[in-house]
């Protein structure tokens, strides 16, 4: 809890290199502690590619670790509410037309639950 709240402290300060250092951690506790199944895993590793997405030369392991996150997570229905954020994300780093296709998907399904933002971003994305 304490590199999650140093994490956010930090992007608010813009500093998402450091930030991006405690996300790590925080990830590799849940890790450690629970296994890469438990969904802090998902939330702590999704919080560590956005911020390192925000970082001179992170892009390259920001997407590895959306496309890792999302092979591993995005066909169980209890992640639903968490698949969005990682699927803009992803297409804010590449936006191909596989990135087109998924973000259609996602619109498409009835139990779709995303914040007004993701779901505003997907439709974007949905159209290249």
């Amino acid at each position: 809890m304490v590199a999650q709240r140093w994490a956010k402290t930090l992007e608010a300060r813009g500093d998402f290199t450091a930030a991006a250092a405690q996300w790590r951690e925080a990830a590799r506790l849940v890790e450690k502690t629970y296994g890469l199944d438990h969904f802090g895993h998902l939330d702590m590793a999704s919080r560590l590619a956005a911020a390192r997405a925000r970082t001179p030369g992170g892009r390259a392991e920001a997407l590895a670790l959306a496309d890792a996150l999302l092979a591993r997570w995005q066909d169980r229905p209890d992640t639903r509410d968490r698949i969005p954020a990682l699927r803009v994300l992803r297409c804010d780093l590449v936006g191909d037309a596989q990135d087109a296709a998924a973000a259609r998907t996602l619109l498409a399904r009835a139990d779709l639950v995303a914040a007004g933002s993701h779901r505003e971003a997907l439709t974007r994305c949905a159209g290249r």
